[in-house]
């Protein structure tokens, strides 16, 4: 079972809750593709901002998609093609931006590229797990083997692993699964953005809400509970994903298919915040919530400082975002389907 928080963060957490409800409605200000002319493209499924430059992974098209930011969103080139061989891509997954480099995972392993679509080198390595960082030259991912005890194993840029660091909080019973390995019982409960400000590595758990700091040479800094952010919805959300993976399991002989439910689907740092993009279900609901909440933390203290929303049509669906800051005010670019096609939305306030 998971071992104790720390209780004192936590408290502080819930003390502070109560300075920290003010909600800002954002509004669509800006989307690609504007017109039929426009590069159409298929999910994109993760993005990054460097500068004033939005990169993007579109999977089904084995390429990254690379925008404009200066003005309105407009398409600039597409880097990677279609293939295992020296910069190509298949069914690219992620990517990370440190010093002037794009990594990128896919089915096979790590691609490097320049910021302006040059690739530099590749190495393979086999896992299920998505999310990764990428900095001071290596890549950090969450540990895939289910017999290993160590959240997070590090890789330099050849593909030599180097180290592992942190301890993975829940102990599996894997004979609780019939139909789903161990291996895919793992990628579902660890599941995890990896973010860093240059200074620490940041764990943040989308199924159980664990928050764990690191150093850069992973030492454990801090850990807390996110649970108290997403108040009623949170606990229903736990509740069902400690029924579903810790006491009942799941048989897919049985039940064919399942939904897993996450506290947030995606999590970005933009200056001294931390923001984690909310999910749209709610357990016991049939439809998606109205409103989607992207929830801000301060990084440095961990306590909240308000909350974004976005109302949500009937028929969108949202999968990734990122974050950039200008004069301390947020712009959300967020990844979405609707009934009709794949966008990329700004989302402002004013």
């Amino acid at each position: 079972m998971r071992k104790k928080y720390s209780l004192f963060l936590i408290i502080l957490l819930l003390l502070n809750f109560g300075g920290a409800n003010t909600q800002i409605i954002l509004k669509k200000t800006d989307s690609y593709p504007k017109s039929e002319k426009d590069y159409y493209f298929r999910p994109a499924i993760d993005l990054a901002i460097e500068g004033d430059i939005l990169y993007t992974v579109i999977n089904f098209e084995h390429k990254i998609l690379k925008l404009k930011l200066d003005g309105e969103l407009r398409f600039d080139k597409l880097i990677g093609t279609p293939g295992q061989g020296p910069g190509d891509l298949t069914q690219p997954q992620s990517l990370s931006i440190w010093n002037g480099k794009i990594a990128v995972k896919d089915n096979f392993g790590f691609s490097f590229f320049s910021l302006d679509g040059v690739f530099l080198n590749k190495f393979r390595v086999f896992t299920a797990n998505r999310n990764f960082l990428y900095l001071n030259n290596k890549i950090y991912y969450i540990n895939p083997l289910p017999d290993k005890p160590f959240l997070i194993e590090v890789y330099d840029t050849q593909g030599k692993k180097l180290y592992d660091f942190g301890t993975k909080f829940i102990d599996l019973n894997f004979n609780l699964f019939r139909g789903m390995s161990p291996f895919s019982v793992e990628s579902y409960v660890f599941y995890a953005n990896l973010l860093s400000d240059g200074q620490l590595i940041y764990y943040l758990n989308q199924m159980f809400g664990r928050l764990i700091i690191f150093s850069l040479d992973g030492v454990l800094q801090k850990q807390i509970d996110l649970l108290p952010l997403f108040g009623g919805k949170g606990k229903k959300i736990l509740r069902e994903n400690e029924k579903m993976w810790i006491q009942e399991g799941l048989d897919l002989y049985v039940k064919s298919s399942f939904k897993p439910y996450y506290l947030f689907i995606d999590a970005c740092l933009g200056g001294d915040k931390i923001y984690l993009f909310g999910s749209e279900w709610t357990p016991g609901k049939k439809e998606r919530d109205e409103y989607i909440i992207i929830k801000c933390l301060d990084k440095k203290s961990l306590l909240p400082c308000g909350d974004y929303l976005i109302k949500r049509d009937k028929d969108e669906r949202f999968m990734a975002f990122a974050v950039k800051e200008k004069e301390d005010k947020p712009s959300f670019y967020v990844s979405m389907q609707s009934s009709r096609e794949y966008v990329i939305a700004r989302y402002d306030y004013k």
